[in-house]
């Protein structure tokens, strides 16, 4: 092995006859009873040290502790009352020692590199010849630019390592704190911060996915930093939510969404042009349309193609389209219409 290489364990608990004792040494936690602050004190010190290669999922213990502690002048001989997200964090510990009681974790060198940026406009990543990005919701832009960094490498992450299991991650982030926070989740500031993070490391915890941080500045960040620079795309709309519902209650079940992103999605289970998180597939036109029943609220310049595909595959599909009589496609859509929805009109309600 490799300098930089890393075994560590959770250690088992042994009793007299061998067994592991591991379920036994869990703490309980009844809920509305007070903790004595030393045994709050003591479980982060063992969170601590069995902490190698698993998340710090302890900061809200870390938060109650400290703020209790101010209260009572530093005294530990008192008592504490746990907030939901202490006893949630307690619980996840407990699950954890017995699922990880003696196992090895191991981490070597990186199987994929993803690259990742923000501003308040959006966020990019790329991963080897791969690249995507995106605008951020209303109410993600209201976020500072330090949780949109996380929130961008968390994109990232999903939309390159979705379909991985067991493999090293290295995340190149052009932001200082979002690399200590996927590191070490240091801090106890910051509730949004330590939820992202929280969030991101479950995520890769399910997928026994092993990540690292690394700061890389704007100015080496091409890829990615080029994506949020260049997202202006009018092609990527959505049709109002409540007219696809209209829509769905007659023609339901509408399984997935052929052309869609993380923000115009209509059916949890969609199709994206590109790398997309969350994403079934990239690249509508090479999937099979046959399998679920597609909306397709596809970009004007593609209904042309949109059309050859669906009868060549035969597909049952809703398609949302103008009637534009004077394109070439259109006596094509004619000819393959089987109903029409909504009625023609200026303006759909």
């Amino acid at each position: 092995m490799g300098a930089g290489d890393t075994v560590g364990g959770i250690p088992r608990q042994h009793s007299p006859n061998g067994r592991d004792q591991g379920k036994d040494q869990r703490p309980r936690v009844r809920p509305d009873t007070p903790f004595p602050m030393p045994r709050v004190h003591n479980k982060l010190g063992e969170d601590n040290t069995t902490t190698i290669r698993v998340p710090r999922i302890a900061r809200s213990l870390q938060i109650d502790l400290a703020s209790a502690l101010e209260e009572w002048n530093q005294d530990y001989e008192t008592t504490l009352a746990l907030s939901p997200d202490s006893k949630e964090e307690l619980i996840w510990w407990n699950t954890q020692m017995i699922n990880w009681n003696g196992k090895t974790l191991l981490t070597m060198g990186p199987d994929l590199i993803i690259e990742s940026d923000a501003s308040t406009h959006g966020w990019g990543a790329s991963h080897h010849a791969s690249s995507t990005g995106g605008p951020w919701s209303p109410q993600e832009k209201e976020c500072h630019i330090k949780c949109l960094e996380l929130l961008a490498a968390t994109l990232a992450l999903t939309t390159f390592a979705k379909n991985k299991t067991a493999v090293s991650v290295l995340m190149k982030i052009d932001n200082t704190i979002a690399v200590a926070y996927v590191n070490n989740q240091e801090g106890t500031v910051s509730k949004e911060l330590i939820s992202l993070t929280r969030n991101l490391w479950m995520w890769c915890l399910k997928r026994n996915i092993h990540i690292q941080a690394q700061h890389l500045p704007g100015v080496l960040n091409q890829a990615a930093d080029r994506e949020f620079r260049s997202m202006r795309d009018r092609s990527d709309w959505s049709l109002d939510h409540s007219t696809f519902q209209k829509i769905n209650r007659v023609y339901r079940p509408l399984e997935v969404d052929l052309f869609a992103s993380r923000l115009t999605n209509q059916c949890q289970c969609y199709f994206s042009w590109r790398p997309y998180p969350f994403a079934e597939a990239s690249n509508e036109f090479l999937q099979d349309w046959t399998i679920m029943k597609g909306f397709c609220q596809t970009p004007w310049n593609l209904i042309s193609r949109v059309l050859t595909k669906t009868e060549a595959q035969e597909a049952d599909a809703i398609l949302v389209a103008p009637v534009w009589k004077t394109q070439p496609w259109y006596p094509l859509l004619l000819s393959l219409i089987v109903d029409w929805l909504p009625p023609q009109r200026r303006n759909i309600e």
